[in-house]
């Protein structure tokens, strides 16, 4: 008699143990976003600085930049003439970038894990 509630007990904790588990609300398979939109207040008379551009870009995609005090004044020494709103696909934003950058006189590489989109922005060298 003894034996039975044991028995009972195990085969409840090793079905419990092999039924997988979902979660309450599942997150969609596909949450990233399509395209990130860059939003540029102003008119064609009032460029933007790269290091504003740089503010832009990181709150619209959650991309994280990172660079040296000397390249965030040259960042703030060049500027461009973007105004209005800029869509760019989610899978060119790191291409649309290193772009950018490079015809603006700086380098721009990925560093760290790639589930962590951090970019490492410097002045390119000659």
């Amino acid at each position: 008699m003894k034996l039975l509630p044991a028995a009972l007990l195990a085969l409840t904790l090793a079905a419990c143990s092999n039924t997988p588990r979902q979660a309450a609300n599942p997150a969609p398979a596909d949450s990233a976003p399509r395209e990130i939109v860059l939003q540029f207040p102003g008119h064609e008379n009032a460029p933007v600085t790269l290091q504003e551009f740089v503010q832009t870009c990181q709150k619209a995609s959650g991309w994280n930049f990172t660079f040296t005090q000397a390249t965030d004044e040259a960042l703030r020494a060049r500027s461009l003439q973007v105004f209005g709103e800029k869509r760019i696909p989610s899978a060119e934003f790191q291409g649309f970038l290193e772009v950018l950058f490079s015809t603006n006189g700086f380098e721009c590489k990925p560093i760290g894990p790639e589930r962590m989109h951090v970019l490492l922005i410097s002045q390119a060298k000659g």
